[in-house]
């Protein structure tokens, strides 16, 4: 499974910031996505996105710490990945950049209604 990349894009390790979503403590700022593995939500702003990941960081996800960190912020314009990880790859599909855990395999594609690419279907 994979997610589209969208701009600048704050993404998560799902597992690690799942109990936080549960009970509501993250604030969403705009409509996220995600598959088994990923958790995202994107921002047309750079600034903005590096305010949400401070905003993570404070409820305690490890947002600066590479190569194990909770969350990253990915920048769809130069493919940049900050901080370092090795648990995201990343690559061109279609007309998108996608992004996948690492040792999973992109076979679906989570996006946005009327993104490109296209939706999973269920």
């Amino acid at each position: 499974m994979a997610i589209t990349i969208e701009a600048y894009t704050v993404v998560a390790q799902k597992a690690r910031i799942a109990e936080a979503l549960e009970a509501g403590e993250i604030p969403i700022p705009n409509t996220p996505l995600a598959d088994d593995h990923l958790w995202r939500c994107s921002f047309m702003a750079h600034a903005d996105a590096l305010a949400f990941a401070d905003k993570l960081q404070a409820l305690g996800f490890n947002t600066t710490q590479g190569p194990d960190s909770d969350v990253v912020v990915v920048n769809e314009f130069d493919q940049s990945i900050d901080p370092y990880c090795e648990w995201l790859k990343m690559a061109k599909w279609e007309n998108a950049w996608i992004a996948w855990l690492n040792g999973t395999q992109p076979r679906t594609v989570f996006a946005k209604e009327g993104g490109t690419p296209r939706p999973a279907q269920a």
